[in-house]
């Protein structure tokens, strides 16, 4: 995730604005969501894959992001894989159990085929989105809207106390791994507890830190979002809306 962040500042579409990878991204995420075409599924996890290359990602980094999604995607698809029953039922591969008959049907495996597709074509507009706009970014080119602004606010603070929290859990784990608690398994265990128990701790004095930063600084209970203000390219903005268009038109092919 680190790398990710480090990615959405420093890539090669730092220049487009807000509106047009924005546009690209929902745009995307809303088709994957609403078409259920494999075409159009292929062309958008291909489109969006392709982009992040173009954007500057590391192809390992890219595999990363996948092999740390796919494992949850393979849970969620075994529901849908599995059929249970309590009587016998047409399947491709059967088992009895004390509580039923479980199997793999043809209808359950084309409908996890179908939402496979549907999730791999979501995830890579929202890894787009992650790999080439900083979330404060995102967060206060929303934040005009009125109504979003609470609950972006809060988004915001919680995703950069992700770094507090990960910053302050690195130097208690250098200090213990300095005194070898680290070098046995009891040890290990030892140490992996009392890290738990002062991570919560040094969280919350930094998190009261940061509060009272924020108050000697005029801080009223709503934060100042400052985002580069970009021109939006009318070309760029209409290739989008094509592609989109196009990608929306084949699903009907």
């Amino acid at each position: 995730m680190l790398y990710l962040d480090y990615l959405s500042h420093h890539n090669a579409f730092r220049h487009w604005s807000l509106l047009e990878k924005t546009l690209l991204g929902i745009g995307g995420l809303i088709l994957s969501v609403s078409m259920g075409s494999t075409v159009s599924l292929i062309l958008i996890f291909s489109g969006m894959s392709a982009l992040l290359f173009a954007a500057g990602m590391p192809t390992r980094q890219w595999f990363r992001l996948w092999g740390a999604m796919l494992p949850f995607l393979a849970v969620s698809l075994m529901t849908v894989i599995f059929s249970f029953s309590r009587g016998s039922f047409t399947a491709i591969w059967q088992i009895s159990t004390f509580f039923g008959q479980l199997g793999v049907t043809a209808a359950g495996l084309e409908m996890a085929g179908r939402l496979f597709l549907r999730a791999i074509a979501a995830l890579s507009c929202l890894f787009f989105l992650a790999g080439t706009t900083p979330v404060a970014h995102m967060a206060a080119w929303g934040a005009r809207v009125r109504v979003l602004r609470p609950v972006l606010e809060i988004a915001l603070l919680t995703y950069r106390f992700i770094f507090v929290v990960l910053e302050t859990a690195a130097q208690i784990y250098t200090a213990q791994q300095s005194r070898l608690g680290y070098s046995t398994l009891r040890r290990s265990m030892r140490s992996i507890r009392v890290l738990a128990a002062n991570l919560g701790r040094k969280s919350f004095l930094t998190a009261r830190a940061l509060f009272i930063s924020l108050s000697a600084r005029n801080y009223e209970e709503q934060l100042v979002f400052r985002y580069p203000q970009i021109t939006v390219n009318a070309k760029r903005l209409l290739v989008i809306f094509v592609s989109l268009t196009a990608i929306g038109l084949s699903g009907h092919i």
